[in-house]
C-alpha cells in the first residue's frame, strides 16, 4: 500500500497496488475501513493501474491518483469510483483538497494540476520544473507548498497560478511536506532528511536526524509532535518541534510509505507487502475521541458536538479553537466549564475540520481532526 488517509477516528481509506503484472498494470487496490482499521473491505477501481495517493474531504468525497496519469473520483465514500480526465500520462504522486471543490495533484515531470469543480475538471499549471513533484499541501486557498525530487520545495501565494522555487539547502529528494499550522512546516526525504520552517515556507533549515535511510513521509498533529515513517521499518518521533527525534519500534522491516494522525495518540502507517500498521494507538477505538483530557462526540457529526474536558482543572488560561481544512478559525473559546456543546448549522459546512487545545502562551498543544457532515 502507498497511501492512507482517515477522516476520523474510525473511517479511512488506503490505496496502492499488488505485485501482478508489471507497472504501472500492476492492479489497482482501494481498501475501507469503518471500525479503525480492526477490518478492511476492499473497493472497486474501474482501472488496473498502480494508485499512489489517497485523499478524501468528507465521508462521501474522495480522489485517488496513480500511474499513467490516472484519477479516480468518488461521491459516495468509495461504494463506486469513475476515472477523471487528467490529459497527462505523468505518473501522479500526490493529492490535495482544500474542500469538496479545490484541489491540486503532483506528479513527474513537474507536473501540477488544479480542479476548482471537484475534479471533474483538472487543469494544467506552470511549475517551471522537470523535476518530479512528490508532495503538496496548502495552509489557505492561496497558499501552497510542493517539495520533490532534487531538494525543490516551490512555493505559491496566489493559488497556484505562479510557483517559485524556495531554497531548501538540500540537493536531498524530498517525499513528504506536513504543515501543522500556516506559518510551521516539515519536509522528509532521501538520506534521512528533515526539514523545518517558521515563516510559512519562505526559508528552510535542516534537522539533526537520527536515521540516513529513505523518508517517505511525515505527518505532524500540532506544531511540535510529529511522526515520520521510512525504509526498514523506520518510524521516528518528535515532540518538540524536531529539535530531537527518536525511533519508534514499527515491529515490521517493510518499507513505510505513508502515515495518517488523527490524533496525538491514533495513526496508521502502511507500506510495502500490504501492511496496515496501527500499532502506534495508544487508546481504544471507540465511538467517541479523546485528546488526553478531552473528549468529542459524536464524530461524525451533523448539527453539534460535545467537548467534555476531563481534567478541566488543569487546563486554566487554556482555549479551545476549530479550524476548517484552510486553517480559517471557525470558533474559539476559552475552557471557564467541564463541557461544551457546540453548534455547527451556523458556521460549519460539510468537511474537515481540526479541534484544537491551545495553552496560555498560544501553543498548539493537542489537536484532533473532525468530520462534519
Amino acid at each position: 500500500m502507498k497511501s492512507v488517509f482517515f477522516i476520523s477516528q474510525t473511517e479511512g481509506w488506503t490505496v496502492g497496488y499488488d505485485s501482478q503484472g508489471s507497472l504501472p498494470y500492476y492492479n489497482s487496490v482501494i481498501l475501507k475501513t469503518t471500525d479503525g482499521g480492526i477490518n478492511w473491505n476492499s473497493q472497486t477501481s474501474p482501472v488496473n493501474i498502480g494508485l499512489t495517493s489517497v485523499f478524501f474531504s468528507d465521508s462521501s468525497n474522495g480522489w485517488a491518483v496513480g500511474y499513467n496519469g490516472i484519477i479516480l473520483r468518488t461521491t459516495d465514500g468509495g461504494d463506486t469510483w469513475e476515472v477523471s480526465n487528467s490529459n497527462t500520462g505523468q505518473t501522479l504522486n500526490s493529492i490535495y483538497f482544500l474542500n469538496s471543490s479545490i484541489g491540486y495533484i503532483v506528479g513527474t515531470a513537474g507536473k501540477i494540476l488544479s480542479t476548482v469543480d471537484g475534479g471533474a475538471t483538472w487543469n494544467a499549471q506552470n511549475s517551471n520544473t522537470f523535476n518530479a513533484l512528490n508532495s503538496v499541501v496548502f495552509t489557505s486557498l492561496q497558499t501552497g507548498i510542493i517539495v520533490g525530487d532534487g531538494g525543490i520545495i516551490l512555493y505559491t501565494s496566489d493559488g497556484g497560478i505562479t510557483w517559485t522555487s524556495q531554497n531548501s539547502s538540500t540537493t536531498s529528494s524530498l517525499y513528504s511536506t506536513s504543515f501543522p499550522s500556516a506559518q510551521i512546516g516539515y519536509a522528509v526525504g532521501m538520506f534521512g532528511t528533515i526539514l523545518k520552517t517558521t515563516d510559512g515556507g519562505n526559508t528552510w533549515e535542516n534537522q539533526a536526524s537520527p536515521v540516513s535511510g529513505f523518508l517517505y513521509s511525515v505527518d505532524f498533529v500540532s506544531t511540535t509532535e510529529g511522526w515520520a515513517t521510512g525504509g526498514n521499518g523506520v518510524i521516528i518521533h518528535t515532540t518538540d518541534g524536531g529539535t530531537t527525534w527518536s525511533n519508534v519500534t514499527s515491529g515490521t522491516s517493510s518499507w513505510l510509505y505513508s502515515i495518517d494522525f488523527v490524533s496525538d495518540n491514533l495513526g496508521w502507517v502502511v507500506g510495502n507487502t500490504g501492511v496496515i500498521n496501527s500499532t502506534l494507538v495508544t487508546s481504544n477505538v471507540e465511538s467517541d475521541l479523546y485528546l488526553n483530557s478531552v473528549k468529542i462526540y459524536p464524530n461524525p457529526s451533523k448539527e453539534y458536538i460535545i467537548i467534555d474536558f476531563d481534567n478541566y482543572a488543569s487546563l486554566n488560561g487554556y482555549k479551545l479553537v476549530i479550524k476548517n481544512s484552510l486553517g480559517q478559525e471557525m470558533y474559539q473559546r476559552e475552557i471557564m466549564q467541564k463541557s461544551l456543546q457546540i453548534g455547527l448549522t451556523p458556521w460549519a459546512a460539510s468537511g474537515i475540520y481540526f479541534v484544537q487545545l491551545i495553552d496560555s502562551l498560544n501553543n498548539t498543544v493537542q489537536s484532533t481532526r473532525i468530520v462534519i457532515e
